[in-house]
C-alpha cells in the first residue's frame, strides 16, 4: 500500500483575487448581468449565472478598476462547471496585454 498524503494540494495554477464586479456577457446570442466574484489569469468565477451550461462560450466584459473609466477586459471563456447559480469560466486565448492587466489586478489585490 502506498503512502497516505496528509496535507491538501492547492490545484490551481494560477493565484485568485476577489473581484467583485458586476460584468456583463453574451451567451447565445444573449446579453446577461452577473457578479464575478473572483479572477486569475486562466479564468474567473461568476454567480448569478442560471442560464449558463458546462460548454458554453462567453464573451465577458470585465471590469478591473473601481473608476468607471477604468479598465474594461474583453475576454473569451469557456464554461467548464456550472451549479445552476454558480459557473467557473475558463479564458480561451486571452491576449497578452489582457493577461498582464489580469496578472497586476491580482497582484495588486493580494
Amino acid at each position: 500500500m502506498g503512502p497516505t498524503r496528509t496535507h491538501t494540494r492547492n490545484r490551481r495554477k494560477h493565484s485568485r483575487a476577489l473581484l467583485e464586479r458586476r460584468v456583463q456577457y453574451y451567451c447565445n446570442s444573449r446579453l446577461f448581468t452577473a457578479r464575478a466574484v473572483n479572477i486569475s489569469e486562466g479564468g474567473l468565477r461568476l454567480e448569478g449565472t442560471g442560464s449558463v451550461r458546462v460548454g458554453d462560450e462567453l464573451k465577458l466584459f470585465v471590469p478591473l478598476s473601481h473608476s468607471p473609466r477604468g479598465k474594461m477586459c474583453l475576454l473569451v471563456g469557456q464554461v467548464v462547471w456550472s451549479d445552476g447559480a454558480r459557473a467557473g469560466v475558463s479564458f480561451v486565448d486571452p491576449p497578452l496585454e489582457t493577461i498582464l492587466d489580469v496578472r497586476g489586478f491580482v497582484r495588486m489585490a493580494a
